[in-house]
């Protein structure tokens, strides 16, 4: 009688196991968490060590409003990592198909890689490390055609009841026989300027306001 009952006792229990999500689902999530915030003002304290240039520390305002508009007000040039600073899902899904997802480190976390739907891309791979009590992106990994490297990794803290990003971290890496001269676009920038092959640079954020209600004039630029 215990041997018919286990095996039965056993499929109940494997049945009530929950489903893993899919890619998108996971991005859909961290999507809609995102939502509550459509604008921001907020203070950014940058720092750089990169080889090739000479970077001062900079202080500056970005304003955002969703899902892609960005201002920057700066007394100088700041090396930014635009794609790092806000994370849109909709682009990286219209551009990115998922490959695979897979379990992180700990339980909240899960790992999903990407490839570009395009041939065009200078992306050959990106990887989205996502928590899933916060859902949002702990770590983004970009994979250049070449095998250079630019992984940005999130801190966050509560603002006011939302959850933002405190701390972010990118790193930068290249293979040791890579001499070329990438172009990467930085905000506000006209040209592309060389993507330097190694480096780090923190950017930490205070002061925020958020959902001020900003209008579509504060990012109109002139060329």
């Amino acid at each position: 009688m215990i041997r018919a009952i286990l095996p039965a006792f056993l499929v109940v229990l494997g049945g009530a196991s929950t489903p893993r999500l899919s890619g998108e689902a996971i991005l859909k999530k961290v999507e809609a968490a995102l939502a509550s915030v459509q604008d921001y003002v907020v203070t950014l304290d940058v720092t750089a060590d990169v080889e090739r240039m000479n970077v001062q520390p900079m202080h500056l305002q970005m304003y955002y409003k969703h899902p892609d508009q960005f201002h920057f007000e700066s007394s100088g040039f700041a090396l930014l990592p635009r794609e790092g600073l806000a994370f849109n899902v909709a682009r990286i899904l219209s551009r990115f198909s998922v490959e695979e997802v897979s379990d992180g480190e700990t339980p909240a976390r899960v790992h999903i890689t990407l490839r570009p739907k395009s041939d065009a891309m200078r992306v050959g791979k990106l990887t989205i490390s996502v928590d899933t009590t916060l859902w949002r992106p702990m770590v983004v990994t970009s994979v250049l055609i070449g095998g250079r490297t630019m992984t940005a990794r999130f801190e966050y803290a509560r603002y006011d009841g939302y959850v933002m990003p405190s701390l972010l971290i990118v790193q930068l890496a290249s293979p040791p026989a890579d001499t070329t001269d990438a172009p990467i676009t930085m905000p506000g920038a006209i040209t592309r300027t060389p993507m330097p092959r190694n480096g780090t640079i923190t950017i930490r954020y205070s002061n925020y306001k958020i959902n001020a209600g900003l209008s579509d004039d504060v990012f109109e630029t002139t060329e």
